[in-house]
C-alpha cells in the first residue's frame, strides 16, 4: 500500500521511472523436431553480452535443460530459481529441451536496466519406451527364436541422436504357472549373454515381467523409472 502511494506522488510531480527496454526480436532460425526446438545466438547477441551473460527461461517450470550445440562446455548456473545463466556464451546453437509445453524465452540483459526477449517455443520430451531387442515391450517370446545379442533397449525417437538416452539398470522377474517367482537383476555392467541364458532356462508359459527399468537421458536431472514390460513364454 505504501509503494502504491509513492509511486502516485511521483507520478503526480512528474518524476519519470525507469523503465527496462523490451525489444521483441522476430522468430530464430530453428531446425524443429518432435520433441525440441533449436535457437541461435549469433555474433550481434554475443557482442551485446555484458558479463551477465544471457539467461533462458522456460514459463516458470525448472523441468528443462539448456545444452550447447556448438559441443563447447558452458558454465551454466540456475539463475533465480527459474533459469538456467550461461556466464560464458558463444555463438552457436542452444538446445532447449522441457517436460512441458509451453512458449519460452531467451533474455538478454546487456546493462542494467535493458533487455531483449528472444520468444521460442518449447515442445515436451517424451518419455523413453523400453523395448526387448525387436521382440518389442509386450507379447510371447519363443525361445527357440531368441538369439544374441539380446538387451532391454530404448526405442528410437525420431529427430533424437541414439545415445540421447541410455539403460542404467533392470530387473526380469519370472513367475511360473504354479505361482513361483524368481527376480534377477541387470545393469550395464552384466555380460549381455546372462540375459538369453535366463530367458532360455524358462519353461512354456512362465510370465516374463521386465520392471525397475532406469533410464537417463541427456540433460535429465533425475533417472527415469520407464514403464514395465511383460511376455509370455513359448
Amino acid at each position: 500500500m505504501r509503494l502504491l502511494t509513492l509511486l502516485s506522488v511521483l507520478l503526480l510531480l512528474g518524476c519519470e521511472m525507469p523503465m527496462a527496454e523490451i525489444r521483441e526480436l522476430p522468430e530464430p532460425p530453428t531446425l524443429e523436431v518432435p520433441v525440441m526446438i533449436k535457437a541461435t545466438v549469433d555474433e550481434e547477441w554475443v557482442s551485446l553480452k555484458p558479463h551477465k551473460g544471457f539467461s533462458i527461461y522456460v514459463g516458470v517450470t525448472k523441468e528443462f535443460s539448456v545444452s550447447s550445440g556448438i559441443k563447447k562446455p558452458l558454465g551454466l548456473q540456475v539463475s533465480g530459481g527459474d533459469g538456467i545463466s550461461v556466464v560464458q556464451s558463444s555463438p552457436g546453437i542452444y538446445e532447449v529441451s522441457s517436460q512441458i509445453v509451453g512458449l519460452g524465452y531467451i533474455q538478454l540483459d546487456y546493462d542494467s536496466i535493458n533487455t531483449i526477449n528472444y520468444p521460442v517455443m518449447v515442445h515436451p520430451v517424451p518419455a523413453p519406451i523400453a523395448v526387448l531387442g525387436e521382440w518389442g515391450n509386450q507379447g510371447i517370446l519363443k525361445r527357440e527364436n531368441i538369439t544374441l545379442p539380446l538387451w532391454v533397449s530404448l526405442q528410437p525417437v525420431p529427430g533424437l541422436e541414439k545415445d540421447h538416452c541410455e539403460i542404467l539398470s533392470f530387473s526380469m522377474e519370472r513367475i511360473s504357472r504354479i505361482g513361483l517367482r524368481e527376480i534377477s537383476g541387470f545393469n550395464s555392467s552384466t555380460p549381455k549373454n546372462r540375459l538369453v541364458e535366463k530367458i532360455k532356462s524358462l519353461e512354456a508359459n512362465d510370465l516374463l515381467l521386465f520392471d525397475g527399468i532406469r533410464a537417463r537421458c541427456k540433460g535429465d536431472v533425475r533417472v527415469r523409472l520407464l514403464n514395465p514390460m511383460v511376455f509370455t513364454i513359448k
